[in-house]
């Protein structure tokens, strides 16, 4: 009883393995190109939003204000804790009791990185009365702070 199996040919098994390898590489390659370009596509989405957001954050802080109502005088200093130098175009300071501005003044200064600087104002102040600093920025950004002598 000799049976003929040349007639019912099959794969072989190492034939088999190599075509179901190369099916596996093929798809395994395709998600991993499709993933890593979406992470891309991603991190370039997160840089471009992260530069538009630093156009408005001036980076400058009021670290500190002194008065002195006998000399009437105002000492604020500023600091400028961003990457990059900040150009300080205007420095106001309001009367919150009255509603008005007691000093208004355009300026050009620069702060460097890390830098702090300290600018005195020969102001009349009444004590009691709320008072509001305003720095504009030439990003379109701006500080504020309140005192009261």
């Amino acid at each position: 009883m000799h049976r003929n199996y040349s007639t019912t040919r099959g794969v072989s098994a190492i034939i088999g393995s190599m075509l179901m390898l190369l099916i596996i590489v093929a798809v395994g390659s395709t998600i991993l190109v499709l993933a890593l370009n979406n992470i891309n596509m991603f991190n370039l989405a997160l840089k471009v939003e992260e530069a538009n957001l630093s156009r408005y954050r001036s980076g400058v802080i009021i670290e500190n204000i002194a008065t002195n109502t006998n000399s009437n005088r105002i000492t604020i200093w500023l600091r400028n804790l961003g990457n990059d130098p900040v150009h300080i175009n205007r420095i106001t300071v309001f009367d919150m009791d009255t509603q008005q501005p007691i000093m208004q003044q355009d300026t050009n200064m620069i702060l460097a990185r890390g830098q702090l600087r300290d600018i005195t104002y020969n102001l009349t102040l009444v004590r009691g009365h709320t008072y509001k600093i305003v720095i504009n920025t030439s990003n379109d950004g701006s500080v504020n702070d309140y005192f009261s002598p």
